[in-house]
């Protein structure tokens, strides 16, 4: 089986374009994050505040 090698290098640049934007969005959600491997805990009290602003909606 004959592997498209521009499909494939063009999925792993998109993986390696996307990932700060993935790591971002993540870090966004946590309550605390220092010290260790996985957050504290998770929320989406800026999301929430975001969509409440009435400039933004």
């Amino acid at each position: 089986m004959k592997v498209n090698r521009h499909g494939l290098i063009i999925s792993i640049l998109l993986f390696i374009l996307f990932l700060p934007i993935l790591g971002t969005a993540l870090y966004s959600m946590t309550t605390s994050w220092s010290g260790t491997l996985l957050p504290n805990g998770i929320t989406g009290k800026w999301y929430v505040e975001a969509l409440r602003n009435p400039i933004l909606t």
